[in-house]
């Protein structure tokens, strides 16, 4: 696969119900993940002393700031193609290049990255805890449906990205 897009000629271009049936948005439900975090942390506090308040906070920043770099770079390569990154519109061509080179999922990857950089900086471990369900929320919700509809739009190409291409990392 080259790293130039796949060009799709499919008449559904402009079909707004040409899209995945992603009906929960990712970030939604990472913000609900942050939630959970916090009331878990007042019901039963975890208290994790191996790192110092600037230990902590430095390497909260220091992962959030990946996850806000990876969402950057993941944005700046919707902006570029023209293409809307909300999971539920539709998708007019398959990329390969970029940041999608290395991951088919970068921005539920940032989400992480930024929602356990949160825990971590702010010392409320369960934040960082809920990370793990709400990845696999995600993957049913939002990866599984877009990942259906790409491999229906775009067939043997998308098929050749996925095989060449990890879902997370």
């Amino acid at each position: 696969m080259t790293d130039s897009p796949e060009k799709n000629s499919s008449p559904k271009e402009n079909d707004p119900t040409d899209a995945a049936a992603v009906r929960i948005p990712p970030a939604l439900v990472g913000i609900a993940g942050i939630a959970v975090g916090f009331v878990l942390h007042v019901v039963w506090p975890l208290n994790v002393a191996a790192l110092g308040t600037a230990g902590r906070i430095t390497i909260g920043v220091a992962i959030a700031l990946l996850g806000i770099s990876t969402l950057w770079l993941s944005f700046t390569h919707f902006r570029r193609t023209g293409q809307d990154p909300t999971p539920w519109k539709p998708t007019p061509e398959l990329f390969c290049d970029g940041i999608y080179r290395y991951t088919r999922n970068p921005i539920y990857i940032s989400l992480a990255q930024i929602q356990i950089g949160i825990g971590v900086g702010v010392g409320v471990w369960w934040i960082a805890i809920t990370t793990l369900p709400v990845l696999v929320v995600i993957h049913f919700t939002a990866v599984l449906p877009e990942e259906a509809y790409l491999e229906r739009k775009f067939g043997d190409a998308y098929r050749r990205y996925k095989s060449m291409v990890r879902r997370w990392i």
